[in-house]
């Protein structure tokens, strides 16, 4: 069945009113019976799905998509909201891209609710209408787009145009409004506007150069909290009225730190957030209005404050902290000022999480290693922990090796001051003595962190090829204070390939790791650091994969969208600048293609709107003009990152062989 959709649509801004007439929504609802495991071809091995261009990658055995595949159809749920009938609504990711499904209690069969073409990217329930509000774009080019659609998943209408990118959705108190953000034009790339959802009239609020974003409703309507981010250590909160757009700044200034969350109080008056300033990690704080004072609330206890969450009535507050990559709940209640803990599985990750609307209950997402993304809730006066998803078919784990998980430190190769850095890291390998061949995975962001979460992957490789993964947490990473963060800004950029060199030294000690048999996988920025590190010592690294990595950091930061580039030029470097361009030319892979002598996997989606597929068509050509035979795999339909499942096998599936025949030391991958 099509509904009618989203990209057939015109727009005018007059007097600050966005007039969306007529507004279509075209999403495929597919049909909702399963479809085979994976396609085969009649010689027996994984079918390339039509909308990959693949090249020099062999045919694949279907007995390894098969294993694999068994890890990757486990459930996986994330929380999205509580209803009214104290059901919750998650988002699965089963036989296509992630949807919705509604929980009616713990234990029960998940009821579907959305079967697009596409993955819902967010949803938030509305319970003045019972509807449900969604951020969806078409094949990755997070362009997003706001629908609104029925418990049934069926589409109502569009709130945002084509040609746009709205994020940041904030629903009104009253149910009656949202706001959200929007990228224009680059006079004025960023808006806050409002749509009154009875009506569909839709508002520009506020206008500006900097990248603002709404973060809450005051109770009463009248109040927009907004915040913009600069960078990972600065951005600015303000307040702006609904009606007049006039903007009135709060809290410490922009070069004290950066704020990462805001959320008004059930009055008002207060404004709790999370920001790192004049400090080295991310704290809580109580902002009063009226005295214009902010109190921390969580001195003494080591790590990011990663998200918070209020209750309705403002009584209770629950606090992700991120020590060293490993999460931990701390509840206050407000009134009382009482602190309590709550437990969490060893090594966990929480994800999206939230209080029921009578605030008696807290559900949330944990992960680990070798655990999918489930959902739980505890009562607040106490009680066992409830499991709401179902658990994991315990046949494929009783199919795996043990998994042995553990966090560990080295030291890198000192700087340009003599300093030398502490690097915190994780190992994953299985069970037993060793020595297992290695897999590196560098993290993106750069500003971002490996946390001991669940990879498909990963999991697959350490029981089904015997590997150890290790990821380490370079120069420039999250998690280890704002320090460490800026220890790779600009022409400090080569200090994070020097930390992926002292870890390679530090394999070569350990007993457990194979030093001759090491394998560097990254993503994004983190594709830039594998490769730059093969640039640097080829003889330690057996081989690249590089998944919608940077290869030349001009060209990325040229042709980067438009509503990226300054936020990345903070990080990287500008361009723009001679000096800066002529140290970014120098460091990028692809001025150094012909030190690139490790054998190379390169994926990347032809819809990426952070990292142009561009960069590594590029990087292809040059490694190719050297004789070089990268393996390569390009999605039409995807884009910073696979999300289908046919695509997601297939890149999967051809990792397991690439890395297979490089530390079998007896077949070199050429294709």
């Amino acid at each position: 069945m099509t509904v009618s959709g989203p990209r057939a649509v015109s727009r005018s801004v007059v007097a600050g009113i966005v007039c969306i007439a007529c507004l279509t929504v075209s999403r495929t609802v597919v049909s909702q019976a399963q479809p085979a495991v994976f396609a085969t071809t009649a010689s027996g091995h994984l079918a390339q799905p039509n909308t990959l261009d693949v090249r020099r990658v062999p045919p694949i055995p279907a007995e390894i998509t098969a294993r694999i595949a068994a890890i990757h159809d486990l459930p996986s749920s994330q929380f999205v909201d509580w209803l009214p009938d104290g059901g919750i609504i998650v988002s699965k990711r089963k036989s296509g891209p992630r949807q919705l499904y509604r929980i009616p209690s713990p234990g029960s069969d998940p009821i579907a609710i959305s079967n697009f073409d596409q993955p819902v990217a967010r949803a938030l329930f509305n319970p003045e209408d019972e509807s449900l509000l969604l951020l969806m774009d078409d094949d990755g080019d997070e362009d997003f787009q706001i629908l609104r659609s029925d418990l049934d998943g069926e589409i109502l209408d569009a709130r945002t145009p084509e040609g746009t990118r709205a994020s940041s959705i904030r629903l009104s108190p009253s149910g009656t409004r949202i706001a959200f953000s929007q990228a224009f034009h680059p006079e004025h790339p960023w808006g806050i506007l409002t749509n009154n959802l009875k009506t569909n009239e839709t508002r520009v609020v506020f206008q500006d150069q900097g990248a603002w974003v709404p973060v809450d409703w005051s109770t009463d309507e009248t109040t927009l909290l907004i915040l913009e981010y600069q960078s990972i250590d600065q951005s600015r909160l303000a307040l702006v009225d609904v009606e007049t757009g006039i903007r009135v700044p709060i809290g410490p200034p922009l070069s004290s730190g950066g704020f990462r969350q805001a959320k008004f109080a059930a009055d008002s008056r207060f404004i709790f957030w999370t920001g790192n300033h004049n400090r080295e990690f991310v704290s809580l704080y109580r902002y009063d209005r009226k005295t214009g004072t902010a109190t921390a609330m969580l001195d003494g206890i080591s790590g990011d404050v990663d998200q918070f969450f209020l209750s309705q009535d403002g009584q209770r507050l629950v606090a992700v902290m991120n020590v060293e990559g490993v999460a931990a709940l701390f509840g206050i209640d407000l009134k009382t000022d009482t602190r309590r803990t709550f437990d969490l599985p060893p090594m966990s990750v929480v994800g999206p999480s939230g209080f029921s609307p009578d605030g008696n209950q807290f559900a949330f997402t944990a992960e680990q290693l070798t655990a999918r993304p489930q959902v739980f809730s505890f009562g607040w006066d106490g009680g066992e922990l409830t499991r709401w998803t179902n658990p994991e078919d315990e046949s494929v784990a009783a199919r795996e090796r043990p998994i042995v998980s553990s966090a560990f430190r080295y030291l890198s190769f000192p700087d340009q001051d003599g300093k030398r850095e502490d690097i915190h890291a994780f190992l994953h390998h299985p069970e037993g003595k060793g020595p297992f061949p290695v897999v590196i995975h560098i993290h993106g962001g750069p500003e971002a962190q490996s946390r001991p979460g669940h990879s498909i992957i990963y999991r697959h490789l350490i029981g089904d090829l015997g590997v150890a993964v290790v990821t380490p947490n370079i120069r420039g990473s999250t998690g280890y204070g704002r320090r460490f963060t800026h220890l790779d800004d600009g022409p400090l950029r080569q200090n994070s390939i020097s930390d992926v060199v002292a870890l390679l030294e530090w394999i070569e000690k350990d007993p457990r790791l194979d030093e001759t048999r090491v394998v560097i996988r990254g993503g994004s920025y983190g594709g830039y650091v594998a490769l730059a590190t093969a640039i640097r010592v080829p003889e330690r690294v057996k081989g690249v994969i590089s998944s919608v990595g940077i290869a030349n950091f001009v060209t990325f930061l040229e042709q980067t969208k438009p509503y990226r580039q300054d936020l990345r030029r903070i990080e990287y470097g500008d361009e723009r600048n001679p000096r800066m361009r002529q140290f970014l030319t120098r460091i990028s892979p692809l001025t150094n293609a012909r030190r690139l002598r490790s054998p190379l996997m390169v994926i990347h989606g032809a819809n990426d709107p952070r990292v142009p597929i561009s960069e590594a068509r590029a990087l292809i050509s040059a490694v190719e003009e050297e004789g070089g035979k990268p393996w390569t795999i390009f999605a039409e339909n995807e884009g910073h990152g696979f999300k289908r499942r046919a695509n997601r096998l297939f890149q999967f599936s051809a990792a397991h062989m690439f890395i297979e025949r490089l530390i079998s030391n007896t077949d070199q991958p050429q294709g």
